[in-house]
């Protein structure tokens, strides 16, 4: 039996304990923290290639294309390029090779690995990677070189726009264009640009809620009502648009513009979502934290209120004013602006058809294209070699293997009726 020990004793040893925790906690909080020390080109290459990661990792989930590619080189291209090297190699075993004897292992080792890297399927392979470097963004090139073509044309940037955007928009701008009392009106350019911004306006101010609501974020907003903010970001936001809400500007301007505008669609978005969406709305905003309520149009054409990304109704802004700009240029004195609205519309929908239809024959074009600008060579050692009847030519020769497929082959080039070609 262990005898008992008395509780004092227990206390004092407990008490003991937390003084010489306590002490070596102090000691280590007054210790300063070593930090690993690098030579000055050192930290440059670290930060360096740490800068290069966070950027590159940032638009590969935030660019579609970009990430897309991404996965596409990972997952595709390389494990296809390895694969078609792999397909067809003349493997070598060093202890096949009587040339060996005597050698010491790492200069077997050494040759083993030679013999191995040139026995590789390197024709095979460089058709594979030509397949794959040009298909994978073939499927995005073509159309976007098309549609760079398109955008140069009738209403420029709004062709990018989606048929849904494009016909919520137009309905949402016709509607409001007749709540406004400006329907039948012949608008000049300043009275358009007033009308475009109380257009913005109507469209950003559907959430009462919101509206009310005081900006509680650092800047230059902070302590504006979100009803004051957007009036004033839509006046900046018409006041940079300039002369591109007036006329067609040469592509070094427009470009300018259109940075500067989406600019201000960052500001916005930031602002509503740091400022209102995380502060007021987590709740039901948790998977839609950067959603707006915008006062748009239904399928029908009639005015309701929505929930869209507002990262997507601020591109429509700088993509529709394009539209609209060819809507005032179509004016006709004493005609309906709703009329010419849904002119403009229509020919606009008929221009993306007709690009849509030549992106579609030049990517297929392209695509019959890419076997002829990859498949170089007649004969090559690997799927092909099979299918060429075992054909020896330089270091051409089958894979001398037990493989089911070979023997099959075999089998079937000793019948008759069988060339070494297929059927």
């Amino acid at each position: 039996m262990m005898p008992r020990i008395a509780q004092p004793a227990i206390d004092k040893t407990l008490q003991q304990f937390g003084q010489r925790s306590a002490t070596a906690q102090r000691r280590n909080n007054q210790a300063p923290v070593q930090q690993p020390q690098f030579s000055g080109i050192t930290n440059k290459l670290l930060a360096g290639s740490s800068d290069s990661l966070i950027s590159m990792f940032q638009k590969i989930t935030e660019i579609y294309l970009v990430g897309f590619l991404a996965i596409d080189v990972v997952a595709l291209w390389i494990t296809r390029i390895i694969k078609g090297l792999q397909r067809g190699a003349e493997k070598y075993d060093a202890a096949n090779d009587p040339a060996n004897e005597g050698l010491p292992p790492s200069k077997v080792l050494q040759k083993s690995f030679r013999k191995n890297l040139q026995g590789l399927n390197w024709l095979n392979g460089l058709e594979e990677a030509l397949r794959e470097v040009i298909t994978g963004p073939a499927g995005f090139v073509v159309p976007a070189v098309t549609f760079s073509f398109a955008s140069r044309q009738f209403a420029k940037n709004s062709i990018e726009m989606g048929y849904g955007p494009l016909t919520q928009m137009k309905d949402a701008f016709a509607n409001y264009a007749a709540t406004a009392g400006k329907d039948s009106a012949t608008l000049k350019p300043a009275e358009f640009k007033n009308l475009y911004r109380d257009f913005l306006r109507n469209v950003l101010k559907a959430d009462d809620d919101m509206l009310s609501k005081t900006i509680d974020v650092s800047g230059k907003n902070k302590g504006k009502t979100f009803a004051q903010y957007i009036d004033d970001w839509t006046e900046r936001w018409v006041k940079t648009a300039g002369k591109s809400l007036e006329s067609d500007l040469p592509a070094k301007e427009q470009k300018t513009v259109r940075t500067a505008l989406e600019k201000l669609n960052a500001e916005f978005e930031e602002t509503l979502v740091k400022g209102y969406n995380r502060k007021h709305r987590l709740g039901d905003r948790l998977y839609h934290h950067n959603n707006i309520a915008a006062r748009l149009a239904d399928k029908s054409g009639q005015a309701t209120t929505v929930s869209k990304p507002i990262d997507e109704l601020l591109t429509s802004f700088t993509r529709f004013k394009d539209f609209s700009r060819e809507v005032v240029k179509s004016q006709n004195p004493g005609g309906k602006l709703s009329e010419v609205v849904e002119k403009t519309y229509r020919k606009l929908v008929g221009k993306k058809f007709f690009f849509g239809i030549l992106a579609t024959l030049a990517a297929s074009a392209f695509m019959y294209v890419i076997p002829r600008i990859s498949q170089r060579n007649k004969h090559y050692p690997a799927n092909r070699l099979y299918m060429e009847g075992g054909a020896t030519q330089g270091n051409n020769t089958a894979p001398q293997n037990n493989d089911a497929m070979a023997q099959l082959l075999q089998s079937l080039q000793a019948t008759p009726h069988f060339n070494g070609r297929a059927q």
